[in-house]
């Protein structure tokens, strides 16, 4: 009876939930309703699926508007009606045109026009006219070939005068205007709210015509989908066997590739896997995500296969994972097996230079329409609800700011901040805007608009209208192609080295890299700066109490780094055991055989599995639903709770003590819900190790690549400053030397002028192309007659000291630039008389200069020195008592330290109160870390980037000093002379 409802995904509009709709229909006495939200179809099939579950007809249809005008409804009369709805809309989108006024020609499509604007309009066979309440008196008197054409139209947006009140806000929020601006057209009536079906009725209960026109049109609606079914790319070559035969093809030819001929291990768990690949019917889906790989490879794209993927011995003979699951005993049924109901997916990293490549081949290889990027939906979160409500209130900045970090302020009492609280836990998590998931790519085997409209945002691939839980419960196997630095660090460093050394090397073989001494020293030193997941402060810090400097110890700090572990206290109890493995107490015999290697710990997901396997008596099938029930990816309580009875029943079985079997089901859930993915793991410590070879052998290079790629963890000048240390003389921009990006000759590494903030980029670009066509540049002069460069873009230039070679002072050429450019066009050309070469200079004065101001300049123009330090702005000479080299020396005495600041942790302690982690480089550029606990914080707060005072403790965790700040001031630094 209802055909037009809206749940908030109507974005900005809608109020209700999809499970707050359901309920409501069923509490209100309705068997059938369409689900209609405004120029979407996000919430369509999970609307369907939902109502299906409480014996409900549900169907799916849309209401198409352009801005706040309602043009028509539609509602689709099967899978094809949606279908042409959704094409409808995705053209729409694509083209970016608004929709048109009239319905297009629809086969299975019903459309309802609103009466209001339509009373006369000359109707199609499948169009209807909808009448609302308020429009009765005036059809009452309606022919009957006009009532024959009505349908009862009664919206629902919302159920009380509380939602309506927040509809409101959300209208003057969608439209950037006060709460008092609103107009009556860009509001919902207040009758659109929720009636039960017999009130409903009441009401056109003198209109028997228009209840049964609406009842025969629903009913002549069906919805049949199958959400059991796998929605993918059914097949890679056309029909599954010749899928089965060329997986089996490729996954034996890198048997040989990987293992040679003679290992039955291997090849037995090759062929175990294989069979269950088939048996799920996933063959195709190994075979896209190789194909994506083998393309990769060709364009000769480093990439690396994670996730739960690097469980399986397929992935690792096609070339997907560089991880042998054998080596590390990874179960593939953590990946996949029979009883999985959520599909796998696999998890590939590309350089963030390369991912739009790797897009770009993958919506040309695989149908058009039939591919497209997985959508996610941005929430109202914490302070952008304060925010949004504020501005809409019209509260200024201040106040809201106010609000936001003084809440408990006596200002803040008044009857606009009473009514935005009020409001505020309404909106919490509520749908804002469709956006796009980070890495998710759908191949489907039949067209997505049969499951939802496609949107084009601003990167221009069609992208889903729902995210990959939705996704997932229809079917989908999303295919993960995500972008990360580290691996540009990769690629880009082994080109640098070949070009500044010759040398060519390799960096595909990383087992080498795990037995070479020299890179155990390094990662045992925890000098890790630029490599890839071992270099922030937390995990150089675990590295150095780990004394890790192996690979199986990596991919367990990998692991154990995760917030969760570390306050539940077992990252402590990890390092303990691994310090000392001998003194350790296994809860039973079980957690010695199988987690020995973690010394009892169960440090990963798949340990979960192991111990419900061989413990629990639980198959792995059954182990890995329990993991992922465990964690909170499943919401089927009757199945815990029948795998729980199996689990205890097995130990009651096995005679085990009832208080074992309790904690160990205790531990299980514990660790469950933040225990890391060994396969995942294992897969960072590869690249890590990559990264950690060319930092050991090739520092300098490794440096530019990570600078190349800008940065990781770190701002720029901690990168700097590491190849300082590793013996680089790192120079400014120089308009003969330097490229866009940074560059290495020799020892001698030239800063891009991609690195001056204010530089146009077609001169970043222009300038070295023009030195590389016509040679180096001889003069200021000449610069300006081959670039055509405006005065504001060369002054930037000069002071950068980019003209440095010209051997003449940034002040004088200053007035140099000034008295050739400020001028206007029409005496350019006299000018130009006056840039010739051999052309008479005008005679300047003397004109000062100071190391000081270069140094604001490169703070300015850069962000940070790099001719000098932070050190040299502070006006005391004083550096320290104590250097970063010599702290542990000093365990608990007090020292005084100066550092340059460069980033901190802030965290709150168990009763709330704010306490922050700080690093700091000394002025050898060594690393010190300090610990600002609430009182000492409250007294000396950080105040961001600047060269720091620190008094504190000398602490020693596992061996790791760190100092505990009693206080901390910033040292005051020479006046900035360019000001006088």
């Amino acid at each position: 009876m209802l055909f037009n409802i809206h749940s908030y995904y109507s974005l900005r509009y809608g109020i209700l939930s999809l499970d707050q709709l359901v309920t409501g229909l069923q509490t209100r006495g309705y068997d059938t309703a369409v689900l209609t939200d405004i120029n979407n179809s996000t919430g369509s099939l999970a609307f369907i699926k939902a109502c299906q579950a409480k014996g409900i007809k549900g169907l799916a249809g849309i209401e198409f508007r352009n801005g706040d005008e309602l043009l028509y409804i539609g509602i689709a009369k099967n899978e094809n009606g949606f279908r042409e709805m959704n094409e409808l809309l995705t053209e729409c989108n694509r083209t970016k045109t608004n929709l048109p006024p009239a319905a297009p020609v629809f086969n299975h499509v019903f459309v309802i026009y609103p009466f209001d604007t339509n009373e006369n309009r000359k109707l199609q066979d499948n169009e209807f006219i909808g009448i609302r309440q308020q429009h009765l008196n005036k059809v009452r008197f309606a022919s009957p070939v006009q009532m024959s054409r009505y349908v009862l139209w009664q919206p629902v947006t919302f159920i009380s005068a509380d939602q309506y009140k927040l509809h409101n806000q959300l209208r003057a929020i969608d439209h950037n205007i006060l709460i008092s601006q609103l107009e009556p057209t860009q509001v919902a009536n207040k009758s659109e709210v929720f009636p039960s079906k017999a009130l409903l009725l009441d009401r056109f209960k003198d209109f028997p015509g228009i209840i049964a026109n609406t009842e025969k049109l629903l009913a002549d609606c069906r919805f049949d989908f199958d959400f059991s079914e796998h929605r993918n790319k059914k097949t890679f070559t056309g029909n599954r066997i010749d899928d089965k035969e060329l997986l089996h093809k490729y996954a034996m030819d890198g048997y040989l590739r990987r293992y040679g001929s003679g290992d039955r291990i291997a090849r037995e768990r090759i062929e175990k896997e294989l069979k269950i690949i088939d048996d799920l019917k996933f063959s195709s889906y190994f075979l896209i995500t190789d194909d994506i790989c083998r393309y990769a490879r060709s364009r000769n794209f480093h990439y690396v296969g994670r996730g739960s993927g690097a469980n399986s011995i397929v992935a690792y003979c096609l070339g997907i994972t560089d991880v042998c699951p054998i080596e590390l005993d990874l179960y593939f049924e953590r990946f996949l097996n029979p009883k999985r109901q959520s599909p796998p997916d696999f998890d590939i990293d590309f350089s963030w230079k390369e991912r739009d490549e790797m897009y770009d081949y993958i919506f040309h290889r695989y149908q058009s329409g039939h591919t497209a990027l997985m959508g996610a939906m941005s929430t109202f979160r914490d302070r952008s609800i304060i925010r949004e409500l504020g501005k809409v209130h019209g509260l200024p900045k201040g106040d809201i700011d106010r609000l936001i970090m003084e809440p408990g302020s006596i200002l803040n009492k008044n009857e606009v901040v009473n009514t935005i609280l009020s409001l505020y836990s309404q909106m919490e998590d509520f749908p804002n805007q469709r956006t796009i998931h980070a890495s998710g790519v759908i191949i489907s085997e039949l067209p997505i608009t049969c499951y939802c409209a496609l949107d084009y945002p601003p990167k221009g691939l069609p992208t889903m209208q729902f995210d990959m839980h939705v996704a997932e419960d229809l079917g989908f196997e999303k295919f993960d192609i995500l972008s990360q630095r580290g691996i540009g660090h990769i690629k880009d460093c082994v080109e640098i080295v070949k070009e500044n050394t010759g040398q060519i090397i390799d960096v595909h073989q990383p087992r080498k890299f795990f037995k070479d001494p020299k890179i155990a020293d390094q990662l045992r030193s925890a000098n890790t700066i630029g490599c890839f997941y071992v270099e922030s402060p937390a995990m150089r810090q675990l590295i150095a109490k780990l004394n890790c400097d192996d690979y199986l110890t990596l991919v367990a700090a990998s692991s154990i780094i995760r917030p969760g572990v570390a306050s539940s206290g077992m990252m402590k109890a990890y390092i303990e055991r691994h310090h000392n493995p001998e003194k350790v107490a296994y809860l039973h015999p079980v957690f010695k055989e199988q987690l020995e290697e973690t010394y009892g710990v169960m440090v990963y997901q798949e340990d979960v599995m192991k111990v419900g396997h061989h413990f629990g008596g639980l198959d792995l099938a059954d182990a890995d639903v329990l993991r992922r029930m465990m964690s909170g990816k499943s919401r089927s309580k009757k199945h815990l709770d029948e795998i729980e009875d199996k689990f205890f029943r097995h130990c009651n079985t096995m005679g085990y003590p009832e208080n074992i079997s309790r904690e160990v089901w205790r531990q299980m859930e514990s660790f469950a819900g933040y225990s890391f993915n060994k396969a995942h793991s294992a897969s960072f410590a590869v690249e890590s190790y990559q990264s950690l070879y060319l930092k050991t052998y090739f520092p300098l290079e490794f440096m530019v690549s990570v600078l190349n790629n800008y940065g990781g963890f770190y701002s720029r000048k901690v990168y700097v400053n590491e190849a300082k240390k590793a013996g680089a003389t790192v120079n400014l921009p120089c308009l003969n030397n330097s490229r866009y990006t940074a560059c290495i000759k020799g020892s001698v590494i030239y800063m891009g002028f991609d690195c001056l903030q204010n530089l146009e980029h077609q001169y970043a670009t222009a300038i070295p192309e023009e030195r590389i066509r016509n040679g180096e540049f001889k003069s200021m002069e000449n610069f300006v007659l081959r670039t055509g460069i405006t005065l504001e873009q060369l002054v930037i230039l000069i002071r950068s000291g980019a003209m440095a070679f010209t051997g003449i002072g940034k002040k004088e050429l200053l007035w140099e630039a000034h008295l050739l450019l400020s001028t206007s066009n029409k005496r350019r050309t006299e000018v130009g008389l006056f840039l010739e070469e051999g052309s008479v200079k005008p005679i300047l004065p003397v004109l000062e200069s100071s190391y000081i101001e270069d140094i604001y300049d490169e703070l300015e123009l850069i962000g940070f020195p790099i001719s000098a330090t932070l050190f040299d702005l502070v006006k005391s000479d004083y550096r320290g008592d104590v250097f970063a080299a010599d702290l542990r020396a000093y365990e608990g005495k007090i020292v005084r330290m100066v550092g340059d600041f460069v980033c901190d942790k802030h965290v709150r302690t168990k009763n709330g109160q704010n306490m922050k982690f700080g690093t700091f480089y000394d002025v050898n550029g060594d690393f010190f870390d300090t610990v600002h606990f609430p009182p000492s914080l409250k007294s000396f707060p950080l105040r961001g980037s600047g060269v720091y005072l620190v008094m504190g403790k000398v602490v020693l965790d596992f061996g790791y000093p760190a100092v505990e700040v009693h206080k901390i001031a910033k040292l005051p630094v020479h006046f900035d002379p360019r000001s006088e």
